[in-house]
């Protein structure tokens, strides 16, 4: 089970729907649920299953975008009063799936990143695949979308290294997971993406990189945002911009726009705080990275 995961605006967005158009793999918009579930241990009673798997996060629920009907979760859940915690979810991406026609199913949460050991326990089938992107480029974007913490540059930055440190020490605990860079993908998409197959056991098939109008189908599941209350937290029309490069094939030229998009003084604080984690992973940082007109990363 391919799980995606990285910081927000890394492009998981944009992943999730090259691999979505696998012929055998599904994955929906952000569930939410990997990360609450996998904390505890357990089973849960029914109308508690239910609950978690139909309103996560319990600020905006995700529901609206699966397109499912509850009746029909609720029919697809084990038999009995209490609900295996795993069972409950693979039933919930087993119908997803189904309603698409495909017999494998994955996630795309960004900060699953923060829960893998968690989640692992909970779906030993997991692979996750951490698609990791320049800072500098991640915060330029991060920092004007509704969902970001702070629009801090400094703050995002400590985010972004905070959350690169969780991947590392769940690998370092065993958890299976392969890191990708986005600058990669961008550059030598069938490459990488024959890679992150091998991964996640799957055969490579070339309609990832082709059926790029199915991609924009697959976005306009995207509904507004809505409290519990029923208030709107991010309309429509914001959803659908924030993800305007999502469908389109992957692309060099997003690389490094952090040159127009920051002022120095931004630039500086960001790598002030995340330009060792930076430099190890072969980005260039500093004057050099400024004057460069070719994006820095091995």
């Amino acid at each position: 089970m391919p799980i995606v995961c990285g910081v927000p605006r890394s492009g998981t967005t944009m992943l999730r729907l090259l691999l979505d158009a696998h012929p055998e793999l599904a994955i929906p918009p952000e569930t939410g649920f990997l990360g609450p579930l996998g904390s505890e241990t357990g089973p849960l009673p029914r109308s508690e299953m239910m609950r978690i798997l139909t309103q996560t996060p319990a600020e905006a629920p995700a529901w609206p975008d699966f397109s499912l009907d509850r009746g029909g979760l609720e029919a697809a859940l084990p038999p009995g009063p209490l609900v295996d915690r795993a069972d409950g979810v693979r039933a919930f991406y087993r119908l997803y799936a189904g309603q698409h026609g495909k017999r494998r199913w994955g996630d795309k949460t960004p900060r699953n990143a923060l829960a893998l050991p968690q989640i692992a326990g909970l779906l030993p089938e997991a692979r996750f695949i951490h698609l990791v992107r320049d800072a500098r480029d991640v915060i330029a974007s991060w920092r004007r979308q509704w969902f970001a913490p702070s629009a801090d540059v400094a703050v995002l930055a400590r985010e972004w290294c905070g959350t690169l440190a969780a991947v590392e020490s769940a690998a370092a605990e065993g958890v299976p997971c392969i890191e990708v860079g986005f600058e990669a993908l961008a550059g030598d998409p069938p490459r990488a993406l024959r890679e992150i197959c091998r991964f996640i056991e799957i055969d490579y098939a070339p309609q990832m990189l082709e059926d790029d109008q199915r991609k924009a189908r697959r976005l306009l599941e995207h509904r507004e945002r809505r409290t519990r209350d029923g208030t709107v937290l991010v309309s429509l029309a914001r959803r659908r911009e924030q993800q305007q490069h999502s469908s389109r094939p992957p692309d060099v030229g997003l690389v490094g726009r952090w040159r127009e998009l920051l002022t120095v003084r931004e630039i500086e604080a960001i790598e002030a705080v995340a330009g060792r984690v930076l430099e190890r992973r072969g980005y260039v940082v500093g004057e050099a990275a400024r004057r460069s007109t070719i994006p820095g990363s091995a």
